[in-house]
């Protein structure tokens, strides 16, 4: 909820989210479409809503999401998430660890 996403970015956290592994579930008939979509859809519009910094992440080899897939990276564009705070995301994480 908004309250959880203000408290990560007041505390400087690196949101990595791992789109991927709900998204690659669409269309495979593992789980339903209609439940999968709406975790997707409720995951790309808080991430949407978040002002803080975002990083790129995987669960490459995870059930649907293969080695190499750039699925992550189309998902977080989705959310309106580009390079340039991708980058500054990275910076962060650079930064802290």
């Amino acid at each position: 909820d908004m309250d959880a996403l203000k408290a990560m970015e007041e505390n400087g956290t690196v949101w990595v989210p791992t789109l991927s592994t709900v998204g690659n579930l669409v269309g495979e008939g593992r789980f339903p479409d209609a439940e999968t979509t709406q975790i997707l859809e409720s995951a790309l519009y808080n991430l949407s809503r978040y002002q803080g910094f975002v990083g790129c992440g995987t669960d490459a080899g995870a059930w649907a999401v293969p080695h190499g897939s750039l699925t992550e990276d189309a998902l977080l564009a989705k959310a309106g998430i580009g390079a340039d705070r991708l980058a500054e995301g990275l910076r962060v994480i650079v930064e802290k660890f």
